[in-house]
């Protein structure tokens, strides 16, 4: 895991040009998805290379927030920015840096639970690592006022991974800010 932050400029391009090569290969995005909503950046990044070359091909990210879930604070490792080089699908490249996150999240970041706004690709992947689907509503902010992300995103649910053995908390979602 890498913090964001220390990342050098040319570490940056290439992380975000992964994102861009992994969404131009996939036929999810549209005008509102995902180029249509203002994000928060991931805090810390799990970065997957490949061992013969040194090419990124994989990437997760996560930031801290404590967010309203069934009215009470809850802290949580916000999971984004998951992309696998399109040359890389299917060999476990997304699931190895998500159950990197997972583990991060809960051991160093303390957090109650991993939660994340899957895309269509990404729901039967984070599904087989144990994600489960969570009932909102899930609500988040936007530049333009807040965003009830389950009505204009049913599609695109969130999901959750317990860090505490047990239930997850249930009731309605507010992200406290911008989605990730």
């Amino acid at each position: 895991m890498r913090r964001r932050a220390d990342l050098s400029a040319a570490e940056i391009a290439e992380q975000a040009d992964l994102g861009r090569r992994a969404w131009a290969a996939s036929t999810e995005p549209d005008t509102r998805y995902p180029s249509g909503i203002v994000w928060s950046p991931p805090t810390w990044l799990a970065l997957v290379r490949d061992a013969a070359s040194g090419r990124l091909v994989g990437r997760a990210g996560v930031l801290e927030r404590t967010i309203r879930w069934g009215g009470s604070p809850t802290p949580v490792g916000g999971v984004s920015s998951v992309s696998t080089d399109p040359d890389y699908r299917g060999q476990g490249v997304a699931s190895a840096a998500v159950s990197c996150v997972a583990a991060f999240l809960c051991a160093e970041l303390g957090a109650t639970a991993g939660l994340l706004l899957a895309s269509r690709m990404g729901a039967p992947v984070y599904s087989r690592l144990g994600w489960r689907v969570v009932d909102g509503p899930l609500q988040c902010d936007q530049p333009a006022g807040p965003l009830l992300w389950t009505a204009a995103f049913p599609d695109k649910p969130a999901m959750a991974w317990t860090c505490v053995p047990g239930s997850l908390p249930d009731g309605p979602i507010d992200l406290q800010g911008l989605p990730w």
